[in-house]
């Protein structure tokens, strides 16, 4: 079960990430909180939304440190190629991280554009919160 959120932050949330679907070539889209418990999400019947937050935020901490440990700055986004897709994950502020789901052959330069876009509107509005 997602973690609850005032009605109308949970319809904008969802709003948003309607919004970032629509990229051309994003299949799934989950937001959590930094402890790993869900959010919102946009996810197609079938895949789990718990799952896929939880490893989110597990991809995000795991490649935090990694860019801290190897002194490459603050963490933006993390891209991971695979061979039936690619995986984006970020921090949407400090109590939140974002994944996304694209196909293989997405534009990857206009989802990493939306990503970073989705993730400032999503800290503020978890700020209303």
């Amino acid at each position: 079960m997602p973690v609850s959120v005032p009605p109308g932050i949970a319809d904008e949330l969802r709003r948003v990430l309607r919004e970032l679907s629509r990229v051309t070539g994003c299949r799934s889209v989950a937001v959590a909180r930094r402890d790993g418990l869900l959010i919102v999400h946009h996810l197609p019947t079938g895949e789990d939304p718990k799952l896929m937050a939880a490893l989110g935020v597990s991809t995000v901490e795991a490649v935090r440190r990694i860019a801290e440990s190897l002194k490459q700055g603050e963490f933006e986004q993390a891209i991971i190629k695979c061979a039936q897709g690619t995986i984006l994950a970020a921090e949407a502020g400090s109590n939140a991280v974002l994944i996304a789901l694209y196909e293989r052959d997405a534009d990857l330069s206009l989802a990493a554009f939306r990503i970073r876009a989705t993730t400032r509107v999503i800290d503020e509005t978890l700020a209303k919160a």
